[in-house]
């Protein structure tokens, strides 16, 4: 990444304050989800210890279910109260928003003609406005250094054409590429991984229903790997994995593309066309992204 890049820090107090939000909401929705199907595995577990204490009063493998079914039932009803998935899918719609924004105003995309900075800075403020108006509900933390336009916005605003051309191909376009790419290689072996455990815990429960149903296997574990299966199954379709697998191989494909079509005789109005191209190829995966997470939260 070059020194002129709009990193992380560099971009507007409400990118910063969003992207806190939905990172904070991925985390707790993410841990919540684990817990709560891994509580459901152990109680299954439970269902088939049958250990007695107390002079046989007390069965050690029931107080196991009972203790996970309940840490389960708390786990969901303290996520419906808090609802960390909406705060992670709509902090990343303002936060994507936000950063397309920043990146067509510092290097001269439209909206934000470069024939006068007070007319592009207020268009950009207008368009914060919107953003946020649209999403009050949600509770944003405070962020240092509140300013929406970062002085490392206006210094890569000033460069020349060619400056600003090669900063947004390379930190921009080729970025969001490699992030794609890398993005759509960990999910394809992260779903081959669930998927080969949901495949072994169905394998393993049909040859121990034979070995039961044939009288040589007398400890009951069918129970228990169903819920792995079905626990395996829910991440998975929780994750998405295979879905974004494929949607951000085609998004870096259709990046690399827009990396290609760039042309150095550019010249403002061209290049500022080029830019707006290129950010709604950018926010066609995060549209689509948002979407799918609505249609699965519901």
């Amino acid at each position: 990444m070059s020194d002129s890049a709009l990193r992380n820090d560099a971009l507007p107090a409400l990118f910063r304050a969003a992207d806190r939000l939905s990172v904070s909401g991925q985390q707790s929705a993410v841990w919540r989800n684990g817990t709560y199907l891994g509580l459901l595995v152990i109680a299954a577990i439970g269902g088939v210890i049958d250990v007695t204490v107390r002079k046989g009063t007390l069965n050690l493998g029931g107080v196991l279910s009972v203790a996970s079914f309940l840490g389960a039932l708390l786990l969901g009803l303290q996520t419906a109260n808090k609802q960390p998935e909406r705060q992670w899918y709509q902090g990343r719609a303002v936060a994507e928003s936000v950063k397309s924004l920043a990146w067509c105003y510092a290097v001269g995309g439209e909206p934000f003609p470069l024939s006068g900075d007070e007319t592009a800075d207020r268009v950009l403020a207008d368009r914060l406005h919107r953003i946020l108006n649209e999403l009050r509900e949600l509770d944003l933390p405070p962020v240092p250094n509140g300013s929406q336009v970062t002085p490392q916005m206006r210094a890569l605003r000033s460069a020349p054409l060619e400056d600003r051309r090669r900063s947004y191909l390379a930190d921009r376009v080729d970025d969001q590429r490699k992030w794609y790419t890398r993005k759509a290689s960990s999910n394809r072996m992260s779903g081959n991984a669930w998927a080969g455990a949901a495949a072994v815990a169905s394998a393993a429960g049909l040859i121990l229903g034979l070995f039961r149903m044939a009288a040589i296997l007398d400890v009951d574990l069918l129970g228990v790997l169903g819920t792995v299966g079905a626990a395996a199954n829910s991440w998975i379709q929780f994750r998405q994995h295979r879905t974004l697998s494929t949607s951000y191989a085609v998004a870096a494909q259709d990046l690399g593309l827009v990396y290609d079509s760039a042309s150095a005789s550019q010249l403002e109005d061209d290049w500022a066309h080029f830019v707006s191209d290129a950010e709604e190829a950018i926010s066609r995966e995060h549209t689509m992204w948002l979407a799918r997470r609505r249609r699965v939260k519901e």
